[in-house]
């Protein structure tokens, strides 16, 4: 059975998150309802108290289910409001990059799967020229947000 969420557009909010936080999150993702990958059918945004590592946010894909999880934590709401829509933006542009992301970590598993070191340092570079990539992208955008309103 499905989890019940509320429903507005192609995001699903978990019904569990906090009255006093849904607000919040609405006015700041609701606006980028626009950068929604065309293959993602739903994008279930969830509110998780367990975090010990400080994320203020994650997103989670299925390409193959058409789907994306972003998860928000505790966290996110310390920022200000430049900031929340900046890491919401970088999560939502993971959504579209890692599908080439986890098809190239697959692939490099495959081919590396007898040579542990090379296989680890070519994973940990990806990870961090993804990130790095991811958050170029979302300082354009949100360049080009800003400049167009």
């Amino acid at each position: 059975m499905a989890k019940e969420t509320n429903k507005i557009g192609k995001f699903h909010f978990d019904i569990n998150i906090p009255a006093e936080v849904l607000p919040a999150i609405k006015k700041v993702l609701l606006p980028l309802d626009w950068m929604l990958p065309g293959w993602a059918q739903h994008c279930f945004i969830h509110y998780c108290i367990d975090d010990e590592d400080g994320h203020t946010a994650s997103a989670d894909v299925s390409y193959e289910y058409r789907f994306i999880h972003v998860n928000l934590y505790p966290q996110w709401l310390t920022l200000d409001e430049e900031y929340r829509i900046e890491t919401l933006v970088h999560e939502l542009i993971h959504s579209m990059t890692m599908i080439l992301f986890s098809y190239t970590e697959q692939t490099v598993q495959a081919l590396t799967k007898d040579q542990e070191l090379l296989k680890e340092a070519i994973l940990e570079e990806m990870k961090n020229r993804h990130e790095s990539m991811t958050q170029d992208l979302t300082w354009v955008i949100r360049g080009l947000m800003k400049q167009h309103g």
